[in-house]
């Protein structure tokens, strides 16, 4: 029989050291930002790119039906704007991302003030 020597000391086990620990916890976080940005971008792009769905149905629901609707400028992600005319009236629509998470849309006659502004959420 035999029996391990009293001096013996247990083998002592290696640990990850906080280096890598910390790095993999950085590693998480910056990941966890960059997955949040490209959500929130692509997001923000879904609801600008149904701002001229929105524009035509307001317009048509509080000036009557357009004999004519375009987007004249479409740049998704920031904001939309174009023009309509209702029984030979001229109208510019313009359409951004608004406070609540939905979409601010405004529309004018000419210079005049506003004919619609209202908030949209989505």
């Amino acid at each position: 029989m035999s029996s391990a020597p009293i001096d013996a000391q247990p083998r002592k086990r290696r640990r990850l050291g906080c280096l890598p620990i910390g790095g993999i916890v950085v590693l998480a976080i910056i990941l966890a930002v960059v997955v949040f940005i490209v959500v929130r971008v692509l997001g923000e792009r879904w609801i600008v790119a149904q701002c001229p769905d929105v524009a035509l149905a307001l317009i048509e629901e509080e000036l009557g039906d357009p004999s004519s609707f375009e987007t004249v400028n479409d740049s998704p992600g920031f904001m939309m704007t174009g023009t309509a005319t209702v029984e030979g009236t001229d109208y510019t629509w313009g359409c951004q991302i608004g406070v609540t998470r939905g979409v601010h849309v405004v529309v004018r006659e000419g210079d005049e003030p506003l004919v619609i502004d209202e908030f949209v959420d989505l």
